[in-house]
């Protein structure tokens, strides 16, 4: 066994494992010789807590390399038979980086615990204890493209992961990571800039982040970052709002990213929104059918007034039928639905394109007035827009800028998912100038957004005509506009 047991049985090891056990920072402190930045004191103090779920988005130099090493060390020297794996999109630049920052923080152990440096070994693939290399131990690793499981097995009481620029890994990698914390004192880190606006990594600020503690670390803030280096990042990005800028300096998913067409943060603008009519509204209710996978079938009842850019849009009721639903229910639950505001005199639209065009013809089969909804049709504007799809997707941004459009009343679990898929709509500009959207399969395949069925019933909603309803129906006790969100399971 070597000569760690006469490690483990030696009074000043253990008394130097109960000094630092849970506690980092003064680990970090006391053999550094440097108090760490206010931005790195909050990080190490969530990260020295047993069983962590810590995510940090930050800015260019703010030292979470720094932080990452002395982490390491800290982990094998003070755990015995711990296990660590740091992992990235690039293994070279994590030993590089990280594994640099860790020899430098070794070195300073050993010079002020010379008698410690016997029982651990660095080398450019591991940091172990002498004699228990598959057993104790650091290493910096990351998997074959499409082969995450090649990380997957490791099963220890006090295991860590730690992730480096968390938003370039891909999702499933983090799945298989975060599937092998089954232990006692298992945690997991995430720090990355904020690259992308979804993913893992993204849905940990976002949608999952009542499962971490998240920090967001602002170069500007960072007492360590030359404010000259601040002032050339300015100039050379572009100015405060560039994406580069709020990305690799500010620390931030950047409110709007590049190729996006809506902003995230003018989506949650409109959950405060009360829309007031110029003219009398009407309403209308738009049908989203999924019969496939993960997507979701959608339906919206809206008060909508005005057309095109002064399109105005107060939402009175959104349902969300998880799972793949079979046509009959489908067809009973929008004519339930419309029968519900038949008073009213809605006007009820159908996705027909695809598994859609069968619903569509099972209402009408019914009797129930139903329109045709046809986003590949050609756009009204053909010179501006490729179709209609990217017409009415345009009239939608338009009316979340100006603040035309209320989500108001909605559950804020289920904002979020309004909020994601708002914010997750690319599009580009053809060779002859017309806006176009992403197809739902280039959206997944290469930019792993799922499909946006609640924005488009939303963006339906901007292109449906209306009847317009009497003033005095208005006014009538039938009518209550309060929002409702209703999520119907499978």
């Amino acid at each position: 066994m070597g000569v760690l047991p006469k490690l483990i049985q030696q009074k000043r090891y253990l008394k130097f494992c109960y000094k630092y056990r849970h506690n980092l920072l003064r680990f970090v402190v006391d053999i550094s010789g440097k108090n760490p930045t206010w931005q790195q004191n909050q990080l190490m103090i969530a990260m020295q807590q047993p069983s962590f779920r810590v995510s940090c988005v930050s800015g260019h130099g703010v030292g979470k390399s720094w932080c990452y090493g002395w982490f390491i060390l800290w982990h094998v020297t003070v755990y015995p038979f711990s296990n660590l794996l740091l992992t990235g999109n690039n293994v070279t630049q994590l030993r590089k980086i990280v594994w640099k920052e860790l020899a430098d923080a070794i070195e300073r152990l050993f010079s002020i615990y010379p008698w410690l440096e016997p029982y651990f070994k660095k080398e450019s693939k591991c940091f172990y204890a002498t004699g228990y290399k598959d057993g104790w131990f650091a290493i910096p690793a990351t998997a074959p493209k499409n082969e995450p499981e090649n990380l997957a097995g490791q099963h220890r009481d006090k295991y860590t992961v730690l992730c480096d620029e968390a938003s370039k890994l891909p999702d499933d990698l983090i799945g298989v990571l975060k599937g092998a914390l089954t232990g006692v004192d298992n945690s997991f880190a995430m720090i990355s800039q904020g690259t992308r606006p979804n993913g893992a990594f993204y849905d940990s600020h976002h949608s999952l982040r009542n499962l971490y503690k998240t920090f967001k670390f602002d170069s500007e803030l960072s007492p360590i970052v030359n404010k000259a280096w601040i002032e050339e990042k300015l100039q050379e990005y572009g100015g405060f709002l560039a994406a580069d800028y709020q990305i690799k300096v500010k620390g931030a998913f950047p409110d709007q990213l590049e190729g996006m067409l809506i902003a995230r943060s003018w989506a949650e603008q409109c959950s405060l929104n009360k829309v007031q009519h110029r003219e009398p509204p009407g309403l209308v209710i738009l049908c989203d059918i999924s019969g496939y996978g993960h997507d979701s079938t959608v339906y919206l009842v809206a008060e909508v007034s005005g057309y095109e850019e002064n399109r105005r849009l107060n939402t009175v009721e959104l349902q969300i039928h998880t799972g793949v639903s079979k046509g009959p229910d489908r067809v009973k639950q929008i004519k339930a639905l419309y029968l519900k505001y038949e008073h009213l005199n809605p006007t009820l639209g159908v996705d027909f394109q695809g598994i859609g065009s069968d619903t569509f013809d099972h209402l009408e089969a019914q009797g129930v007035p139903v329109e045709k909804v046809i986003s590949g049709n050609p756009a009204t504007y053909k010179e501006r827009f490729l179709n209609l799809r990217a017409e009415w997707a345009w009239w939608t941004r338009d009316a979340v800028f100006y603040n035309h459009l209320s989500f108001k009343g909605i559950s804020r679990n289920m904002l979020e998912k309004v909020y994601d898929e708002f914010g997750k709509i690319p599009y580009r500009i053809t060779e002859k100038g017309a806006m176009k959207l992403w197809s739902k399969e280039q959206m997944k395949n290469i930019q792993g957004i799922r499909s946006p069925d609640i924005f488009d019933v939303y963006s339906y909603a901007m292109g449906m005509d209306y009847v317009a309803m009497d003033v005095e129906e208005q006014n009538s006790e039938h009518f209550n506009p309060t929002t409702m969100y209703n999520v119907i399971l499978p």
